[in-house]
């Protein structure tokens, strides 16, 4: 048994013994200084006090960051004031597996998650376009995209109703985002939208439209214009001429004609009676393209290709169209199939529940754990493609049961089928995606 024993105690030393360098010179216990600058004390075993760099370092002056073991922006961390054991290294993380805001960096005895010194700042000057400075601690703010948006450039809409603008006048620092105005559509009056404020630190009703003819304004509708279309409102947001659905997505022109760009999004009234309403109506190789207020007959020569849409994005649409009166009425009513939520899947969160709604052709998707309408999120982003399936219950453990996110009780996961297959966590608080290990 004492023969097994010893084996196994070699086997540990040489697996810890392999995560250190240094010198390995002997310890003096009585002053815990080692001769070499940077190296700290190891005790192996009751005999054996032994300086190595700390752990996660190696090199001359114990200065190069083991790149497997921590992240190569860590520092040397201070010296810890009592010895560090071996054998039960505190390794609270490895390389790239802290949140997304963090770094796992070295304690001396081990690792843990710290804040990204890249990320540290005092203003919103601090950080890269389009993001804020965020309070992160008492102590440290840092740099995230402005709330309610993501990606590479911040730009895009996470959580939040693509007709929100993006936010305009971000303050220097944000202490604590308020939701006091509202958290949904719901709470904000008739023809108004909950969106992010200018500020990127609140939130606040937006309207929908600009019934104003005094004072026009632009419409908080992606893609919509400002138009006096002669309705009992003055002024509404409708999508330009040649353009219906949610989003005005669905071209009823050339698929060759490029989406209009209206000067100030605004049109004090339609042409009438417009160029042409078909390529018939154009001479020679023309086609008839919208100039977002009226039409016109355009050259092949003048105008590049029109990129494609978004399948998806159209599928969803066509499913809405009873939401919103189009400018020229549609060619044909398009074919209403059974079990719409049977067919239909929310890409970014297939787990999302759908739920059809009454004596209409169409769908909601509301998020499985809120229990809130994120149909408006369920888009994929521009250019991403949609892969073909994904299971819902890559949240859940082998016995159903729901992943819960290590050290964040706000976090919840979903899974995305946009470009492939993922499983992410979200915090529900601030909206943002965040990392963590999963415990059941």
């Amino acid at each position: 048994m004492d023969k097994y024993f010893y084996i196994l105690l070699l086997i540990s030393v040489t697996r810890c013994r392999g995560q250190l360098s240094g010198s390995g010179s002997s310890c003096p216990e009585e002053t815990l200084e080692c001769i070499e600058e940077n190296e700290i004390c190891f005790r192996g075993n009751s005999d054996s006090v032994n300086c190595y760099c700390p752990y996660g370092f190696k090199g001359d002056n114990c200065e190069e960051p083991m790149t497997d073991l921590i992240d190569e922006k860590c520092e040397l961390p201070d010296k810890p004031g009592d010895l560090c054991d071996r054998f039960e290294l505190t390794i609270q993380c490895t390389n790239n597996n802290c949140q997304e805001s963090e770094i796992c960096c070295s304690t001396g005895c081990g690792t843990t998650c710290v804040v990204n010194p890249e990320l540290k700042c005092t203003t919103k000057n601090d950080c890269k376009p389009n993001q804020g400075c965020y309070k992160y601690t008492e102590e440290v703010n840092i740099c995230f995209c402005a709330f309610g948006f993501e990606g590479e450039d911040c730009t895009d809409h996470l959580n939040s109703d693509l007709r929100c603008p993006f936010p305009n006048d971000i303050i220097d620092v944000c202490e604590n985002i308020k939701k006091e105005e509202c958290l949904e559509h719901e709470d904000c009056p008739s023809k108004h939208i909950c969106c992010v404020a200018p500020d990127a630190c609140s939130t606040t009703c937006l309207p929908l439209g600009c019934e104003n003819a005094a004072e026009l304004k632009t419409c908080t509708d992606k893609n919509k214009l400002c138009i006096n279309d002669d309705s009992t409102d003055v002024f509404s947001c409708i999508c330009p001429q040649g353009y219906v659905g949610t989003m005005c997505e669905i071209a009823l022109l050339d698929e060759r004609c490029e989406f209009p760009e209206v000067a100030g999004d605004t049109c004090l009234e339609f042409e009438y009676p417009t160029t042409c309403t078909k390529n018939e109506d154009c001479e020679g190789d023309k086609y008839c393209c919208s100039t977002g207020c009226g039409t016109q007959c355009v050259d092949p020569a003048d105008s590049p290709p029109r990129k494609p849409l978004n399948p998806l994005l159209i599928a969803l649409a066509l499913s809405n169209r009873g939401r919103q009166t189009p400018v020229i009425p549609a060619p044909y009513v398009p074919y209403c199939p059974p079990n719409l939520c049977g067919q239909l899947v929310c890409p970014t969160n297939v787990g999302a529940r759908c739920q059809p709604i009454r004596g209409r052709c169409d769908i909601h998707f509301y998020d499985q754990y809120t229990n809130h309408l994120i149909t408006q999120n369920c888009p994929c982003n521009r250019g991403a493609q949609e892969f073909s399936s994904c299971f819902a219950n890559s949240c859940s453990d082998i016995y159903g049961r729901p992943l819960v996110c290590r050290g964040n009780p706000n976090a919840r996961c979903r899974v995305t089928r946009c470009g492939f297959c993922l499983a992410y966590w979200i915090d529900e608080r601030t909206g943002q995606r965040v990392q963590c290990a999963n415990e059941y």
